[in-house]
């Protein structure tokens, strides 16, 4: 019994540590989508804001997107590729 507490709780733990690393991904595939539409995307899956500064970064820009289960990282470098922009990502609170 004591054997299956503990098996039951090694798992619960691998589960949980599998669903954080896949809340940190983005699965998006789109054509001629803007990057608002990005945005929330990242939003809705992983629970992070973008934020940047109005005027820096044009919103309304429409990009071809195939993301899957790409690490947030990868995402954000990818669409501020070819801008003087630069990203952190912070931890969720």
């Amino acid at each position: 019994m004591r054997i299956n507490i503990t098996a039951l709780m090694v798992i619960m733990c691998l589960i949980q540590v599998s669903a954080a690393s896949l809340a940190q991904s983005l699965t998006l595939k789109g054509n001629q989508i803007t990057l608002e539409k990005v945005f929330l995307e990242i939003r809705k899956q992983t629970g992070h804001d973008v934020f940047f500064e109005e005027g820096k970064l044009q919103i309304d820009q429409r990009i071809n997107v195939n993301f899957n289960q790409t690490s947030l990282k990868e995402v954000m470098t990818i669409l501020l590729d070819g801008t003087a922009l630069k990203y952190t990502i912070e931890n969720k609170s």
